[in-house]
C-alpha cells in the first residue's frame, strides 16, 4: 500500500503497515504501525511505530518508536524512543531516548527519564522576564556531546560541553570535560567534576 488516509476514530486490534504516507485525523489505536511517513493531527495509540518520518500535531503514545525524524507540536509519551532527530513543542514523558538531537520548547510539565544524544536541548516555551521561575520539567541522566537546559530538575548530567540556563537544579553528579558555563540561578547539589574523558555519542 503506497498511502492511506483514515478520518475517524479506529481501533485495531492488528497491524497498520504502509510504504509511503500514512495519515491520520481523528483517533487511531493500533498494535504497530510502520510507514516511511506518518502524519498525525489527533491521537494515536500504538505498541510499536517505526517510520522514517513522523509529523504530531496532536497526541502520540507508544510502547517503542523507531524513527529517522520527528516533529511534533502536542504531546509525546513514549517508553523507548531512537530517533535520528527529535523536536517537541508541547510536553513529553520518555523513558528512555537514543539518538542524534533532541530538542525541545515545553508548554507544560515533561518528564524524560534518560537521554542519551550527541546533542540536548531544553528549553521553556514561556521562560520568565525576570530569569527566575520554577522548573518546568525533570530529567533523570542526561548523557550528551553538547547540553543546554532551562527550567528543568536533572538528577545526573555526563557530557562534553554543558550550558544550564535559568531556573536549573542538578540534584545529582555534574561532570563534564570540555566547557561548563552556568547561569546565576543555577542549583548544584554537588560541585562539577571536569573529567578528562569525553562521554561516549550515541
Amino acid at each position: 500500500m503506497s498511502s492511506l488516509t483514515l478520518n475517524g476514530v479506529y481501533k485495531l486490534d492488528n497491524d497498520v503497515a504502509v510504504e509511503g504516507v500514512l495519515r491520520v485525523s481523528g483517533a487511531l489505536s493500533a498494535r504497530e504501525l510502520k510507514a516511511e511517513k506518518l502524519i498525525v493531527s489527533g491521537v494515536v495509540k500504538a505498541r510499536n511505530v517505526q517510520a522514517g518520518e513522523a509529523v504530531v500535531n496532536g497526541i502520540l503514545q507508544a510502547q517503542s518508536m523507531a524513527v529517522d525524524d520527528m516533529y511534533v507540536v502536542g504531546r509525546v509519551r513514549v517508553s523507548r524512543l531512537t530517533a535520528g532527530n527529535v523536536r517537541i513543542i508541547g510536553s513529553f514523558l520518555i523513558d528512555g531516548f537514543k539518538g542524534g538531537l533532541f530538542e525541545a520548547r515545553m508548554t507544560d510539565y515533561s518528564r524524560a527519564w534518560i537521554l542519551d544524544a550527541r546533542r540536548v536541548e531544553i528549553r521553556s516555551a514561556m521562560p520568565s522576564i525576570s530569569g527566575v521561575g520554577r522548573a518546568r520539567g525533570a530529567l533523570g541522566e542526561v548523557r550528551a556531546e553538547n547540553l543546554y537546559a532551562e527550567y528543568v530538575i536533572i538528577d545526573n548530567i555526563y557530557a562534553a560541553h554543558v550550558r544550564l540556563g535559568p531556573a536549573v537544579r542538578v540534584s545529582g553528579r555534574l561532570e563534564y570535560s570540555d566547557g561548563l558555563e552556568l547561569d546565576q540561578y543555577v542549583m548544584l547539589d554537588r560541585e562539577p567534576v571536569k573529567t578528562g574523558r569525553r562521554p561516549k555519542a550515541s
